[in-house]
């Protein structure tokens, strides 16, 4: 399985917040929740890919019944990083019946570059699930029934 990709951004908290405010399709009720929640940082959702290909994470899922998400897209270019804010559809693609995933939605936006979320494997999230019980609550603070499973 392909590995997720691994970089990630600082998110311009001006910018982003500029872009939702101007963003007619999100739902007034819920500009307030998406600002109080918007990340410091954030990492590709998608697998790996190449230098050209830009770099995408979901920030905030909006209201059912919408199929739509907030994203923060970006490219690193001349040394520096331009982001953009986007409402995107999600993928329609549903995992195939042969996969451990079966049934599974694609967690990302319609047209992505590359494999289905459903074929890209987290390392920190694999790494995280070999832990031992010990090892796990000393590496993230956390229980261990809160693992991930691998």
């Amino acid at each position: 399985m392909p590995l997720q990709c691994t970089a990630f951004t600082p998110v311009p908290h001006g910018q982003g917040m500029t872009a939702v405010m101007r963003m007619t399709d999100i739902p007034e009720d819920e500009i307030g929740d998406i600002l109080a929640e918007f990340p410091d940082f954030s990492l590709c959702d998608l697998g790996e890919h190449d230098e050209v290909t830009g770099h995408g994470s979901v920030l905030w899922v909006l209201s059912p019944p919408q199929e739509t998400a907030l994203w923060v897209r970006w490219v690193q270019v001349d040394g520096g990083v331009i982001h953009r804010f986007e409402l995107l559809p999600f993928c329609l693609a549903t995992a195939p019946e042969d996969s451990r995933d079966s049934d599974t939605e694609c967690a990302l936006f319609a047209d992505h570059p590359v494999d289905h979320s459903w074929d890209v494997t987290d390392p920190l999230k694999s790494a995280l699930a070999r832990l031992t019980p010990a090892d796990y609550r000393r590496v993230t603070g956390l229980d261990d029934h809160d693992r991930p499973e691998d």
